[in-house]
């Protein structure tokens, strides 16, 4: 985490990412920052390129298209718009979903094999970064 993040954001954050986790519904989350696009943390940790968080924030906060293609890790993902705020997106047995706060994206991914729903489970973190004004 961010040395600029204060100790109990830090805390806080992590423990509302372990929770989401915890569930199994979502094998990797990250939040990354909107400003910067750049990663703010991740569970477990992803090392996800540069490229590729770019990629994700202007996906997730683009309104031009609502079908489109994104490579994130080499692998290409076929992404639906779901509301103003969000994408959803499928590649091969992978989920992947984006939602924007105010200046945020989270991203979890998911296998699609898994019951329960990736969308659910980062609309509620997206959810707890709103209320605490991210």
């Amino acid at each position: 985490i961010p040395k600029f993040l204060k100790s109990e954001l830090a805390a806080s954050l992590l423990d509302l990412m372990q929770q989401l986790l915890a569930r199994g519904k979502v094998r990797q989350v990250a939040v990354l920052e909107q400003a910067n696009c750049c990663m703010l943390t991740s569970l477990p940790t992803w090392h996800l390129a540069h490229r590729d968080q770019i990629g994700l924030v202007k996906a997730a906060t683009s309104s031009l298209e609502t079908m489109f293609k994104i490579s994130v890790e080499k692998e290409f993902y076929t992404c639906f718009k779901h509301g103003t705020d969000k994408i959803v997106c499928h590649s091969g047995d992978s989920v992947l979903v984006a939602q924007t706060t105010h200046s945020c994206v989270v991203v979890g991914v998911a296998s699609d094999h898994i019951p329960g729903s990736c969308l659910y489970e980062v609309s509620e973190l997206a959810r707890a970064l709103l209320d605490k004004g991210w």
